[in-house]
């Protein structure tokens, strides 16, 4: 049986930030702290609307609708990493 392995580009996301990430996809959020996320896509569909983060790992598997890219915003005092 063969190995899945599956890496990622971290990003730092201070708390209540926005990040413009260069993208076809994102894969997660470790969070440091709780609150929400939003990703909007370049074209301006909302993919994930304000969704609660818990402190630790919180799965996100999407491919955007575009290549480029979606702006990821932090809310409600979440902080942590993006995983791209």
């Amino acid at each position: 049986m063969g190995i899945v392995r599956q890496y990622y580009r971290p990003q730092p996301m201070a708390a209540d930030s926005s990040y413009l990430a260069a993208s076809i996809h994102v894969a997660g959020f470790l969070a440091k702290t709780a609150g929400n996320i939003t990703v909007t896509d370049a074209d301006g569909t909302v993919h994930v609307d304000a969704l609660p983060v818990a402190i630790g790992f919180n799965s996100i598997p999407i491919m955007l609708n575009t290549s480029a890219g979606c702006t990821v915003q932090l809310a409600g005092g979440a902080a942590g990493t993006l995983l791209l």
